[in-house]
Parts: C-alpha cells; structure tokens; sequence
C-alpha cells in the first residue's frame, strides 16, 4: 500500500506531514501515544482531530517504517499521506479520456503504403501498415485504433467491405473511416462509401498537405465525440448521485418534526448507494444515546434491508473512537444473526445473503465515520466493493452522504434543544411577568431570588448591588440556608466570585468553589452554608453594572452551559426590574416639579398666544407660518382665504396631499422641502369669487434657524399685487398695441412724402394726387387710431360721462343700418335685420350704443369675403332678476380661431396678423368698453371657414306693442 495514493487526511507542509485542515503535526500524536496517551486523551487534548486522523496517524507511522514508497512534493506544498479508515482511495479518473493517435493503412499495393508512410513522417500519429482488408480487420477488432485509412479496389475485402464490417462490429463500430481510391470519383461511389458510415473520402492523387489536414480534421471529430460520450457518462452517474442525495435532503427537511427512528429514517434514500459505489451492500451504524447499542440499518445491493440492533458488552464507554474500532466486529455479528433485539425477538437479518469477499470467511468492510460539531455518531460502512478501490468520485459522494446524515442527526438534536428553549422561554416570561408586576425594589429583590432559586433547581439565590460611593457590593436580598442572616453583609468589589464578576462584567462559573482562586469564606462562615459551585453573572444596564446576582449548589460541578445561558436571560429580567425601580423613585421626586413647571410656562405661553392673534387679525397680508416638518403652526384670516382652508382643521397638520394641485400651495411645500430656497416669488391663480379671472400674489418667505444654524420653521407672507399686475399688463399691452399700429401709416406717410419730395417735377398730376390720396388715407387711418385711444382712455380713466336713458334698440339699429349698407353693397354683401315684432329698450348712452352696432357691424364687413351675408337680431328675455337684451351680429366670414377667441378684446389685437384688412385693432375693444361699462356682457362664438357670432347682452325695459 503507499502512502501517497492510500492516504488523504495527511499532507505534507514544509517537509512536515500534519493532519489536513489543522497545525497538528503527526511527531505530536506519535509522541503522545509513545507516552502512553489514550486515543481518548488525544482527541480530549486536540479536540479538532477525529478518531479517523488518529487511525491514518497510524497508518502512516507503519508505512514509514515498512519503508514504502513514499516522495512528498517539494517543500511547502500539500501530499496526501494519511486515510480515513479503511478506506482505499485512488486518483479520480481523468476529465477527458486518453486518445489514441494509432492509424491504420490498408492497401493491397506496397509502394502505395511506404508513400503514405513517409507522408506522415514527423506527424503527431503513429502508422500500423496491413496489405488486406481481413488483415485490417483482425488487427482493429485486436485493438480498436484511432482511425483506418483504407484502399477501396483490393483483392478480397474491398475497401466497402472492410467499411461494412468494422461499423458493424460494436468493438470497432467507434473507429473512423477514410477511403482513398483513384478509380471511383463518381458521386454515386462516394455516396456509397459515405452511406457505408466513412468520414471522408480521398481521391488520388493527393498532395501530403492535403491527407495530413483531413486525417487531423477527421481525428478531432472523433475525439471530440469519444469526448462527449465520456462526458456523457460522467453526467449520468453525475444525475444519479443527485438524486441520492437530493432524496436525502428531503430526509433532512423533515427529520426533527417527523418522529421516525433514526435508524429507519434512511433506509429509502440509501437503496441507490450500493450500485452507485458498486458494492454489495451499504451499513450505517448508529448508537443509541445511552452508547448501550448500535442499531445497524443495512441495504443491500438487490433491494434487501434490515434494522438490527446490536448489544454493547463493553465495560469500557463506548466512545467515537471506540465505535469506528467496532464496526467489522457490529456488522459480522449483525450478518450472522448473533445479534437480537433487546426485547428478544428474532433478528430480521436471517432475510440478507450477503456472501464472504473472495478468498475471506467473512465480507470485505471498509467505513467512514460520521461526525457533528460535538462528536462522532456514527459510522457508514461499505461492503464488499466489486471493484475494491475507492475513486475520488466515489469518496466525494460517501462524504456528501455522510455530511446529509449527520446533518439530520444534527437537526434531532437541534429540535430536541428547541423543545428545552420553549421551555426555558415560558420560564422566562413567567419571570418577567413576575417582575413586571412591582416597581418596590425590597420586595422586587426578594421575589428576585426566589425566581432564580427556583428557575435553576439551585439551593441558594443571592443579588448584590453596587454601592458606587463606598465600592461595595451590598447583599440585598438572599434565599436558602440562614438567608436572613447575612442579608446587608457588605462585600469590597475586590474580594469574592461577586467582586470579581462585578469589576470584569463577565459571567463566571465555579465548578468547585473550595478550590477556586476568588473563593470566599466570609459570607459561607456567616451564613454556615459552603457550596459546591456557583454560578454568577453581572446586572447591566447600558454596559453600567448595577450588581451581580449568585445561584449555587450544593454539589460540584452542578451547573451545566445551558443552565448559564437560563440565567443570563433571567439576569437581564432582573437588571431591567431594578433600574425600572430606581427610575420610578427619580420621576416620583421630580413629578411634583415638572408640574409646577409646566403650569408656568403654559400661563406664559397663553399670554404670548393671545398677543400673537392680535398682530395676525390686524394684517392686511396673509401670513402663514410652518415649522420644520412642514406643521402648520398658525395663519391669520387673509392667508386662510387665500389658500382656502381653515387653521381650525389644519393646525398642527402637514400640508395636505389634495392640495398640491393649488399653486400658492406648491410654492409653500417647494420651498419648505426643496433643496433651493427661493424666498420671494410671484403666483397667478383663478380668483374664487370671480370666474376667469386671476389673481396674482406676491410671496415672500423667510427660515427660520436656531443657534446652531439648524432650520426650525418657515415664515410666508402673502400679498394681493392683482390690482399692480393688472395696471403693468395694460401698460405693456397699450404701448406694445400703439406703437406697432402707429409704426405702419408712419411708415407709408413717410415714403409717399419723400416719393413727391423727390420725384414732384417728374410726376403727373395723377400720380401726384394719387400720392397724396394714399397720405390722405393713413391720415385719417390716424385720425381713427388716435380717436380710439383717446376714446379708450377716457372710458378708463372715467372722463366720459355716460347719460343713461330709455333707447328703443331696434330703432337705433335700423338707424345704423341705413348708414352702413352702403359699405356692405360695395362687397356685395347682404344685410339682414329681423325686426321684432315688440319694441325692445335698453337703458343707455345713445351715441355709445351706436358705437357699438356701429362696430360690430363695420368688423363683420370687414372679415367676410364678397357675397357673403351678415345678420342681426335683437332678442328679449325675462327672467328673476330682471329683463334682458340680447343683439346677435352674425357673419359668413373668415371666422376666429379657439386659441384667438379670448384675445379678440384685446386692444391692438388683430386675427389677420398680416394686416390685409384694413383697422385699428381697437373696434372690439372699445365696444367691449362701452358694453361693460353699461353693465353687460359681450362673447363670441367662431368656426374658421364658417364665421362669427358677437352676442352683447344688456340690461333692458320693454316698450309697449307697436301695434
């Protein structure tokens, strides 16, 4: 056996052979056991060694001595020399298999076999040269070669022949073929050799290139499929390997709440293992946990199973190690039938024929160990491999067997110690609720030591708290033995287990309290009671140590690890009860205090607050005040209307998300919560009272910062400019309209004046007076222009007196009319006026009403193309508030497009922007002027293409019947 092939859990680090994984070296084991050492002992002193590492120690130790082949790798780097026991392992076979560069030529002419042989002379293949083709075939049915290359006309075996008969024959059925004739290059020849299952086909001549790039083409075919059925094989065992364990992983979700027997547990996951390890049968031993028995589960080969359970007559424990040496000696008794359940009935492995290993009385055994975080619990052992040893595949795969074994017997374990937490749990909430139910810290600390006397089966309880003035600790409340004795016995933080575990903040455990360094006598003499261990752990409460509380024993070593990690969760309920105590003594002291206090300062504030509503209520701005959270905190009544809401519901409040869409509203959460402050800005939006109109508010907004510079409010005021805006918007749209409208007859006036400056003595008297006609033209253009501005400026600044009296409409209309037709027949268009049968007033200014007809009317001839048609109509209307007239202007002309419709009364607006019509652009804003100034409304509704219709209503009294 050698070492380097048989041994994985040994490797060699700087020409030292240490235990894989760890420092330990294989002189320190050797030493110990040289000294006398138990492999007990050794795994107590090395605790990450397992009876396995021991066992290949060992092995290895022999094989050195029997001086057998052994070279490690140079220094530094890691060689397996150990093993685990028993088991054979060899190198895992390689990823992709060894090909075989073997050619074989066949050719009945010898100069044609020593010309190929030269060909590939200094090539990579290696050259077999036959003169049949049943030579060719003997040979390759021998030893399958790499490819054959073969003559197709020989005497006996044709090359088709030899074709045929080596795809045929499942030994050589693998092997590539190249026929190579110089008499059948016809298609059909090379179809048939091809459909004979030949890779190529080669037509003499040929050039050495030529052969040597085909042979090489046709080799990585062939390989890359030997390669791909290698691999192939690899996945299906690969597949089955997966299924096992992927069976056993169902077996380890289930495990802890199933309630199956271990033993039994596995029995359906491990059928696959022995044909996957090619074996005769799997065994996995199991021991009780009393280590009296080993249950022993075995599956074998054909589908048989047994679960028997083996006796222990051992005086000596039954340790890890001492399980791994017995299992041939568990399982020999097992196949049997030595072996009988404990309650005497008979052993059902009478059913298993499992026969001796050749040459042997008895089975081949080989096992692995099986180990948790804590300790080995078993072993899985492997029965009479057919092919003895072990692959690195076949190691991989019992590892991951054993790893998901191990792992359920972890997980039985873990529920059995989630069982014991649930316990511990509801012990833990009775305690609390214990000490939840009093803040009086005499009887907190009496019921105290009681709970952890009883919650950890001790038979004494003591809690000590710190006395940080004097640096004692103060036995505040004990029970057991003469507890009243020694309750008030003061104790230096320097002395005792108490002292020592109040100055660390660490818990201690004292297995024997006699021999202990921090052992005490004082408090056992006072109370005469001396016990066996102790158990202490400190009272923190954010890390500062309010004292330690004690539980002893009376034996030694009494206190297991869960009983301290029970009593540090009883301890935090205790240190969380005192500190609750204390802290209700100190907010008992200040109560009183804070009281006093707050009444003061909310007299204070009260005055404060009414002085603060008085300034508000007397501002003609609205203000709007927010703290840092955006909270509304107060709003006068002006900042109220203006954001429509009520303080009474919003105060204290985060600005609604409904509210978002009022734009005063976006500015405030803008720059409340953006990252720019913008303090000063100015917002338009619709007035509440006043359809179509707008707003326009002035925002200004000041942060309010603490001393630190930290932001803790907003302050916005609120200032109605709609009156400012509106006067600025006429401003601009005045001037903007008369210089653009005076700019233009300018302009001709200019041109024509230089034109007779100019040309005067070379023109005609024609020419002269068409000249000055067209001067005479813009001037009374101007005329017009300067007439309406100066009208419009009248009726704005209220110089024009209105003289309100009776008007009969329908008159004044024919009126107009009469004086208009002229212009409207020069267009050829048609005026249509339907009179109502009544007499229709309106209370007005004679000469502005007529300015009105007079206008509408003069803007439908001028926007409706010749043989058009306009029409009027005067309408009268009773309703609650009074009686109302309505004159309706409608026209055939150009029309008005939407977006022009609400800026046709606009001064100096025109639709015709090219100005082909001829106007001032003031007709509809002076009738719209004179409409409202009178109390009533104009509007207009357009089609482009279609025409327009101006309706003007006003207030009216009916005149009697014309009749």
């Amino acid at each position: 056996m050698e070492p380097a092939k048989n041994h994985i859990r040994i490797v060699k680090v700087n020409n030292q052979p240490v235990i894989r994984g760890t420092d330990i070296t294989v002189s320190q084991i050797l030493t110990d056991i040289a000294q006398g050492a138990s492999p007990v002992q050794i795994l107590e002193r090395f605790p990450v060694l397992t009876p396995a590492d021991i066992s290949a120690t060992l092995k290895y130790a022999a094989a050195v001595i029997d001086d057998l082949s052994f070279e490690p790798d140079s220094a530094g780097s890691e060689t397996p020399v150990g093993t685990s026991e028993d088991i054979n392992v060899v190198p895992a076979p390689p990823v992709t298999p060894v090909f075989s560069n073997q050619v074989l030529v066949v050719d009945d002419l010898a100069p044609n076999r020593r010309l190929t042989e030269l060909m590939f002379l200094g090539t990579e293949f290696d050259l077999s040269l036959v003169a049949s083709g049943e030579e060719a075939l003997a040979l390759a049915q021998q030893e399958p070669p790499l490819m054959v290359l073969s003559d197709i006309q020989m005497p006996g075996m044709s090359g088709f022949e030899l074709c045929e008969q080596l795809k045929a024959d499942a030994r050589t059925k693998n092997v590539a073929i190249i026929l190579i004739t110089a008499h059948h290059a016809n298609v059909k020849k090379i179809s048939q050799g091809l459909d004979l299952g030949a890779d190529d086909y080669i037509i003499r001549p040929f050039h050495r290139d030529e052969l040597l790039a085909r042979v090489r083409a046709v080799a990585r075919l062939r390989r890359a499929e030997i390669e791909a059925r290698h691999h192939a094989a690899l996945v299906e065992r690969r597949n089955q390997e997966l299924e096992l364990l992927s069976s056993l992983a169902l077996v380890v979700g289930s495990s802890a709440t199933e309630g199956t027997p271990l033993e039994q547990l596995f029995i359906p996951s491990l059928q696959q293992l022995p044909q996957l390890l090619d074996a005769e049968a799997i065994a996995l031993l199991l021991p009780d946990m009393y280590r009296t028995q080993v249950f022993t589960s075995i599956v074998t080969r054909d589908g048989q199973s047994a679960v028997i359970p083996v006796p222990v007559h051992e005086e000596q424990e039954l340790t890890p190690l001492r399980i791994q040496e017995l299992v041939p000696d568990i399982l020999n008794q097992a196949l049997a039938g030595t072996a009988s359940p404990a309650n005497g009935a008979p052993s059902r492995n009478g059913a298993l024929n499992i026969s001796p290993a050749p040459g042997k009385d008895r089975p081949a055994i080989r096992s692995i160990p099986m180990a948790d975080r804590w300790s080995t619990v078993g072993a899985l052992a492997v029965l009479n491999k057919y092919e003895g040893a072990f692959s690195t595949s076949d190691w991989m795969l019992l590892n991951s067997v054993v790893g998901m074994i191990t792992i359920v017997i972890e997980n039985v374990r873990l529920w059995q110690n989630v069982q014991q937490q649930v316990e511990n749990l509801t012990l833990l909430n009775q305690v609390g609720q214990t000490l939840n139910s009093t803040l009086d810290l005499e009887k907190l600390l009496s019921t105290t030591t009681q709970l952890v006397q009883a919650s950890l089966d001790a038979r004494a309880a003591s809690v000590w708290l710190l006395d940080d003035a004097r640096q004692e600790l103060v036995l505040m409340a004990s029970s057991g033995p003469n507890a009243e004795i020694v309750t008030g016995f003061r104790l230096p933080v320097d002395c005792g287990i108490a002292g020592y575990v109040a100055q660390t903040g660490h818990p201690y455990f004292c297995a024997d309290f006699k021999q202990d360094a921090h052992h005490f006598s004082d408090v056992a003499d006072v109370s005469h009671y001396t016990p066996g261990s102790v158990l202490c752990v400190p009272l923190l409460s954010q890390d500062r140590i309010l004292g330690v509380v004690q539980a002893m024993r009376n034996e030694v070593n009494g206190f297991r690890p869960a009983d301290l990690q029970l009593f540090e969760s009883v301890a935090s309920n205790i240190s969380v009860a005192v500190q609750n105590a204390n802290l209700f003594k100190e907010v008992c002291a200040f109560n009183q205090q804070l009281e006093e206090m707050v009444a003061e300062r909310t007299r204070e504030l009260r005055e404060e607050q009414e002085k603060t509503l008085a300034i508000l209520a007397g501002m003609a701005d609205g203000l709007l005040v927010l703290d840092a959270k955006q909270c509304i905190l107060t709003a006068n009544t002006v900042a109220e209307a203006m954001l429509n809401f009520r303080l009474h519901d919003m105060l204290g409040h985060p600005i609604p998300s409904e509210s978002q869409s009022h734009p005063l509203w976006r500015y405030i959460n803008t720059i409340t919560s953006g990252a720019e402050f913008a303090p000063d800005a100015s917002i338009d939006l619709p007035a509440p009272l006043q359809p179509g109109e707008v707003l326009s508010i002035q925002a200004r907004a000041s942060q309010i910062r603490d001393e630190t510079g930290k932001k803790i409010g907003t302050v916005i005021v609120l200032r109605d400019i709609t009156a400012l805006k509106e006067v600025e918007r006429m401003k601009a749209r005045f001037m903007a309209g008369v210089t653009h409208e005076l700019k233009t007859p300018l302009a001709v006036l200019k041109m024509h004046a230089d034109n007779l400056l100019t040309y005067y003595g070379r023109l005609p008297d024609q020419k002269r007076k068409e000249l000055l006609g067209a001067m005479q033209k813009q001037i009374k253009l101007l005329e017009q222009l300067v007439e309406g501005i100066l009208d419009l400026s009248r009726l704005d600044s209220g110089a024009v007196e209105i003289e309100f009296r009776k008007i009969n409409l329908c008159d004044l209309i024919a009126q107009v009319l009469e004086g208009i037709r002229p212009l409207a027949e020069a267009k050829s268009l048609s005026l249509h006026w339907e009179r109502s049968a009544n007499s229709i007033a309106v209370m007005g200014d004679v000469s502005q009403i007529e300015r009105v007809i007079r206008n509408l009317l003069d803007n439908a001839i001028k926007y409706t193309p010749a043989g058009g048609r306009i029409q009027i109509a005067v309408t009268s209307e009773h309703t609650a508030a009074g009686n109302c007239v309505e004159m309706r202007v409608d026209d055939t002309g150009i029309g008005i497009p939407p977006e022009a419709q609400t800026r046709v009364f606009e001064r100096f607006y025109r639709v015709d922007p090219s100005h082909t019509v001829p106007g001032t652009g003031l007709g509809l804003s002076i009738v719209k002027e004179i409409v409202e100034a009178h109390g009533g409304t104009i509007r207009v509704e357009s089609t482009v293409g279609q025409g327009s219709s101006f309706r003007v209503k006003l207030p009216g009294l009916k005149f009697a019947n014309r009749a």
